[in-house]
C-alpha cells in the first residue's frame, strides 16, 4: 500500500503561549472544538526535547477537511486525515494524508499524482479565511501579530498589492514499506541522486518531492515524523521567497511615491531575521541523519541564492529607509530653522529697542533690566551666528 503525505507551510506570525511552551505533553488535555481536536505535540526534529511540547496539533474532522478540499476532485490521491501544526517559528503547517491509488502503470500514476498536488496548491490560497478562521479559534493559546497577515503585512493585503497564493511553499512525501514498489516511483520519476537512511528508514529526494521505503506500514504519524526530517530547510526558503516579495512591493510603493506606515519595513525586516536565527539554531538539534536530509534539501532548494537575493532586496529596503529617514529629518530641520528665525527676529527687534532706551534715554519699549538686556543682546548674537552657518552648510 502507498501512502502519501503533502505538508502546506505558512508564516502566520502565531506562536505558542509561553505557558505552554516546554511543558510535558501529558499536561495538556485535550480539547475537541468545531474544526477537530486539538493537542499538543513535540518538535519531531528536536532531539533534546522528546516529550515537551513544541506546537498544537489541531486534527481536523471531515467537516472541515470537506470545506478545506471543498469540490476539488483529485485523480490518485484519496485524502483519509488532515492535521494542522501552528505555535513554533510563527509557521502553520497543514498536512494531508492518504492514499495512492494505482493507475495503469508507476509512471501514469506519478504523473497524475503531481497533477493532483498542483490542483491542490492552486486550490488552498481560496481556503485562506477558513484557514485563518481555524487559527483564530485557537487564539487563547497561540500570540499572534495581527498585522501579518500568512506573513505579508496587513496594510499591503487591504490595499490588494500581493498576492496571498505567493505566501506558501509545500513539500510532498511518498511512503510505502514494499521496496520493489518505492523503486517504481524512484525510476518514474527519474530520481537521479543516491538515497541516504533517516532513522532507519530509506529516502529518495529530488527538489520537493521525497520518496520512502519505511520498515513499517505507514500511517499518518510515521508520516509526519519523516516528513520533518528536512522541513528547516522548507521553512528557510519560506522565509527568503516571502520575505522577497514583501522588500519588492514595499520598495514599488516608495519609489512610486505612495505613502503608507514606514514603521513596518524595519519591524518586518527583525520579525524575518528572528525567524531565520531560529530556525538555524533549530538545525543543531537535528540528529545527524536528519541534518544530512536538510543540507541535501536546502542545496536541492536553492537556498544559497534564494538568500543572497533576499539580503540584497533587505539592503535596498534598509537603502530606502535611511532616505526616507534623512528626508524627514530635512523636513524637521527645516521647521526648526524657521522657528529660528522668528525667534532670532524677536529677540533682535526687542535688542533693538533696548539698545536704543539706553542711548536716548526714552522709555523702553518693552521694558529689561540692563543686564538682562546684555545677556539677550549676546543671546541674540549666538543665535545669528548659528543660524548663519547652518543656512551656509545648506548652501553648499
Amino acid at each position: 500500500m502507498v501512502r502519501f503525505l503533502c505538508s502546506f507551510n505558512w508564516n502566520i506570525d502565531a506562536r505558542l503561549q509561553d505557558s505552554l511552551l516546554y511543558t510535558k505533553l501529558e499536561s495538556f488535555v485535550p480539547v475537541e472544538t468545531e474544526y477537530g481536536l486539538i493537542k499538543t505535540i513535540d518538535n519531531p526534529y528536536d532531539v533534546y526535547r522528546k516529550g515537551f511540547t513544541a506546537m498544537l496539533n489541531l486534527n481536523l474532522n471531515n467537516k472541515a477537511i470537506s470545506s478545506l478540499i471543498g469540490d476539488a476532485i483529485f485523480s490518485v490521491c484519496r485524502f483519509e486525515c488532515a492535521n494542522l501544526q501552528v505555535g513554533f517559528c510563527g509557521i502553520l503547517t497543514l498536512e494531508l494524508f492518504g492514499e495512492i491509488t494505482s493507475e495503469s502503470d508507476y509512471s501514469n500514476t506519478a504523473k497524475s499524482y503531481e497533477k493532483d498536488l498542483i490542483l491542490l496548491a492552486n486550490h488552498l490560497p481560496s481556503r485562506m479565511f477558513f484557514l485563518n478562521q481555524i487559527v483564530e479559534s485557537l487564539s487563547q493559546y497561540l500570540i499572534i501579530d495581527k498585522s501579518y497577515y500568512f506573513g505579508q503585512p496587513i496594510e499591503f493585503v487591504n490595499r490588494e498589492i500581493c498576492n496571498i497564493a505567493d505566501s506558501y511553499i509545500y513539500t510532498y512525501h511518498i511512503f510505502s514499506n514494499d521496496k520493489s514498489e518505492i523503486l517504481e516511483f524512484v525510476r518514474a520519476f527519474d530520481v537521479k541522486g543516491e538515497s541516504i537512511m533517516v532513522n532507519g528508514n530509506e529516502v529518495w529526494i529530488d527538489f520537493a518531492n521525497h520518496i520512502w521505503r519505511t520498515n513499517d506500514m505507514p500511517d499518518s504519524y510515521i508520516a509526519h515524523e519523516l516528513s520533518y526530517a528536512d522541513i528547516p530547510a522548507a521553512w528557510e526558503v519560506l522565509v527568503y521567497d516571502v520575505g522577497t516579495i514583501n522588500y519588492k512591493n514595499m520598495l514599488k510603493l516608495i519609489t512610486q511615491n505612495v505613502g503608507f506606515d514606514y514603521s513596518i519595513l524595519r519591524k518586518m525586516i527583525n520579525r524575518d531575521n528572528l525567524m531565520l536565527q531560529e530556525i538555524c539554531i533549530s538545525k543543531r538539534e537535528q540528529p545527524l541523519d536528519q541534518h544530512k536530509l536538510t543540507q541535501m534539501a536546502s542545496y536541492a532548494y536553492s537556498c544559497g541564492e534564494r538568500g543572497d537575493l533576499f539580503y540584497k532586496c533587505q539592503d535596498m529596503i534598509k537603502y530606502a529607509i535611511k532616505g526616507i529617514e534623512v528626508k524627514d529629518q530635512t523636513q524637521s530641520s527645516n521647521v526648526i530653522e524657521f522657528i529660528l528665525t522668528v525667534l532670532t527676529s524677536m529677540s533682535v527687534y526687542s535688542v533693538v529697542n533696548d539698545i536704543y532706551a539706553l542711548i536716548t534715554g526714552k522709555e523702553e519699549v518693552i521694558s529689561f533690566h540692563f543686564l538682562s538686556t546684555l545677556m539677550l543682546s549676546f543671546a541674540t548674537i549666538v543665535m545669528v551666528i548659528v543660524l548663519f552657518n547652518t543656512i551656509k552648510r545648506k548652501a553648499r
